[in-house]
């Protein structure tokens, strides 16, 4: 008897548990819906709440409900979406296949600053309001900061590495970079103190 009142109430809890669930909503995006590509490489959500869709063809802006596709005059944002991040309250780093954006918040709008870079990137990272990318330039090694302002590039006084070098990124900003059996350790904090 026990074994039955038991599962009667199994069943009438199984029966009635639909009527109180939580239903999460779900819906899929498409290029139908104003996405400007369907292959998204980064996701990003800035301090005022919009969602930045990076995608293999630019990116979109998402304020969720409708999205914005986000153009420049040199099409560098038209182009595979590598990395995002937020550089101040009102300010929004985009580094791409073709070069970097910038994308400011204004009373206004937005402003967008967009240049190509030649250089091929290995790394970047965010630090004090800078979008820092370790590339190369010839056989040398350089950093370009990117900050409200515009770009700037400093060589790093590292010989011997070049653009055929394997770097392997470590915590914060430091490297191990090897080529042909050598093996070398990168500080780029202590390389770049002023």
């Amino acid at each position: 008897m026990k074994h039955s009142v038991f599962l009667l109430l199994i069943l009438l809890f199984g029966a009635l548990s639909p009527l109180h669930a939580q239903h999460v909503g779900y819906k899929q995006y498409t290029v139908a819906d104003g996405l400007v590509q369907s292959e998204v490489t980064k996701l990003h959500q800035d301090q005022k709440g919009f969602i930045w869709v990076g995608t293999k063809m630019g990116i979109s802006r998402f304020d969720g409900i409708t999205f914005e596709t986000i153009r420049d005059s040199a099409n560098v944002l038209r182009s595979v979406i590598w990395f995002m991040d937020n550089l101040n309250d009102s300010a929004l780093i985009v580094l791409t296949s073709r070069g970097y954006g910038l994308i400011t918040y204004e009373k206004t709008g937005m402003r967008i600053k967009a240049e190509p870079l030649s250089e091929p990137f290995l790394s970047f990272w965010i630090r004090n309001g800078k979008a820092e990318i370790l590339t190369t330039q010839g056989e040398d090694l350089a950093v370009i900061a990117i900050d409200h302002t515009g770009l700037h590039t400093q060589k790093v006084p590292f010989p011997g590495l070049s653009n055929e070098e394997f770097f392997s990124r470590t915590r914060c900003r430091n490297y191990y970079a090897s080529k042909y059996g050598d093996f070398n350790f990168l500080d780029l904090e202590r390389l770049l103190a002023p």
